[in-house]
């Protein structure tokens, strides 16, 4: 009945069917998905969060132990913005690079030697993603620069790193205010894929499904999206986009 589930919490849910009870020990693994997946945390994610966060602080998974010890962050003072600025940039940074199993090992082992060295490997591999989306981040800034008169900041480029444009998303948002959707160009395909991100006033997965049909694929909910279309198609996309959001007044 609740429809603003993450991902994990549809996990979550299909796994308390297969049981047969609620698997309440898996709550601080629905926690962090939940924070990191950008989702309201109302409801059923909030009851879920709460839960959560409270395992959280007398975890024994050695694995999240070991990559709290590696960020500097105590876990029995765990919150929200610990997850969401801390512990899930981590676990996503492996993830958006490259291969994200290393995160579920480092989430499920109980060998010690074994969660260390994955804790290290995963956030090493976060600072390589820091690098990366600072470098997308000052391009994207100065395309967005030069667009500000536009309702919803679309901004595309090849060579491009897909896996962080989220981020990249997010960054240009704080900065500008506007809804945003960052593009990596496949020059061989000629299809760009992406994020978005956005702001309260505008329900980004709704105003992408009124371009629908100009889609190859898109995904997501209110505040974040996942979309790739035909690169020739942006102008008419984005001239469909800003007719709606002037029709709603949001400019």
């Amino acid at each position: 009945p609740f429809g603003d589930l993450a991902g994990v919490g549809v996990a979550f849910k299909v796994a308390t069917a297969l049981l047969g009870e609620v698997p309440v020990e898996s709550l601080d693994l629905v926690a962090i998905g939940t924070i990191a997946d950008l989702v309201s945390l109302t409801d059923e994610n909030r009851s879920m969060v709460k839960i959560g966060l409270e395992m959280m602080k007398q975890t024994e998974r050695i694995g999240l132990q070991m990559l709290a010890n590696e960020a500097k962050v105590d876990l029995s003072d765990v919150s929200e913005e610990t997850i969401g600025f801390t512990i899930a940039p981590r676990l996503n940074a492996i993830g958006r690079l490259g291969d994200a199993s290393p995160g579920v090992h480092l989430l499920s082992t109980f060998d010690d030697e074994e969660a260390s060295e994955l804790a290290v490997f995963i956030t090493q591999k976060n600072v390589e993603r820091q690098g990366i989306v600072k470098k997308i981040t000052a391009e994207a800034l100065a395309m967005a620069e030069t667009k500000l008169d536009d309702s919803l900041l679309i901004l595309a480029s090849s060579g491009w790193h897909e896996g962080v444009l989220g981020i990249v998303a997010s960054q240009v948002v704080s900065k500008t205010g506007k809804p945003t959707i960052v593009l990596g160009l496949d020059e061989a395909t000629n299809i760009v894929k992406g994020s978005g991100r956005s702001i309260e006033s505008v329900d980004l997965f709704q105003t992408l499904s009124l371009v629908k049909d100009d889609l190859i694929s898109f995904g997501g909910h209110h505040m974040a999206a996942g979309l790739s279309f035909s690169y020739e198609l942006l102008p008419q996309i984005h001239t469909k986009l800003e007719k709606h959001l002037s029709e709603l007044g949001i400019g």
